[in-house]
């Protein structure tokens, strides 16, 4: 018996098979790097198809990797880059690239935010009102 342990980092897409004492299944190690698109306006951007891409490709290796044994995966464990934004459509296609937690386009509009009213210096209710927060962090 094995779990899949998938990380979809900043650089690369990881995946392994791990057996039930906690060591590596081997041959089952797979990374695929990449690399974010740096824009000259502070954006980090990743493009969600490269994405998809490595993660199939490692995922591919490390099921290729356990060869007739793959059979014996009961669960996948997943971790991705912290952070990260992107817009789809009614489809769920990406309308966006990816926005890491680098990206600092946003910073003067965050920094604006620190200073409207409100309490403990959140913004003030009516921007939390349009943005659909639980009513708790209305008060």
């Amino acid at each position: 018996m094995f779990v899949m342990a998938l990380d979809v980092g900043t650089g690369s897409a990881k995946a392994v098979c791990v057996q039930a004492d906690g060591r590596p299944l081997p041959g089952t190690e797979a990374r695929v790097a990449y690399e974010p698109r740096i824009t000259g306006d502070g954006g980090v951007e990743m493009d969600p198809e490269v994405l998809l891409a490595a993660v199939v490709e490692a995922v591919s290796a490390c099921l290729a990797g356990c060869g007739a044994r793959a059979g014996e995966i009961r669960g996948v464990g997943a971790s991705t880059f912290w952070h990260g934004l992107m817009a789809l459509d009614a489809r769920g296609r990406p309308l966006t690239p990816v926005f890491t937690w680098a990206d600092m386009r946003s910073a003067r509009a965050a920094a604006d935010l620190r200073h409207v009213p409100g309490r403990h210096g959140a913004p003030a209710p009516p921007v939390r009102d349009r943005c659909g927060a639980p009513p708790v962090l209305r008060e």
